[in-house]
This record gives structure tokens, C-alpha cells and sequence, in this order.
């Protein structure tokens, strides 16, 4: 979780520089056990274990303005269900 946390300072502290092919953009799926989504309303969704890092941009998309790290431990937060950067269950959005 630490390595992720310091993935999202990196992205929020250097929001204009390329994107990383690892990043998707508004909505993700953990994969090799972690998601990484960056957008405006960011979500995510994984299994058990899974790690979910999101990073909320401003309007322009210039500016991260908030940072969220979870783990799918299936109490708090459950598997195959799309979390927000508030860490509340979302309908999924086409």
C-alpha cells in the first residue's frame, strides 16, 4: 500500500507530465492485483486483496485536489463492486 500511496504523491504532484500506461483514466479494474485511476470522478472495482488508488482531478484536469488508497477486504469494501475516491459504493457507469 505504501508504494501505491507514493505513486499517487507523484501523480499529484506532477499532474501535467505524460501519462503512465499503468493509469486509466476514469474507470478501472484491478489487474496483477491493484487498480490506478485518475479522472474527475474516478472509480474502481477489484477482488479480495486487491489495492484501489484513486486520484481526483479539478474541473480543468490541471490539478489533482484529492487522493484515496484502499484495500478489497471484503468487509469494508467488496469484491466486484465499483468504489468512488470516497470509498462508497457506485453504480457502475458505461
Amino acid at each position: 500500500e505504501e508504494f501505491f500511496l507514493h505513486c499517487l504523491a507523484y501523480i499529484a504532484n506532477r499532474p501535467a507530465r505524460e501519462w503512465c500506461s499503468l493509469v486509466r483514466r476514469d474507470k478501472g479494474e484491478a489487474q496483477r492485483g491493484y487498480a490506478v485511476v485518475r479522472g474527475r470522478d474516478p472509480i474502481a472495482r477489484g477482488k479480495i486483496g486487491n489495492i484501489l488508488a484513486f486520484a481526483k482531478e479539478d474541473v480543468s484536469g490541471k490539478r489533482i485536489e484529492r487522493i484515496a488508497l484502499a484495500c478489497v477486504d471484503g468487509k469494508k469494501l467488496l469484491p466486484d463492486t465499483w468504489y468512488g475516491i470516497d470509498l462508497a459504493a457506485r453504480r457502475e457507469v458505461a
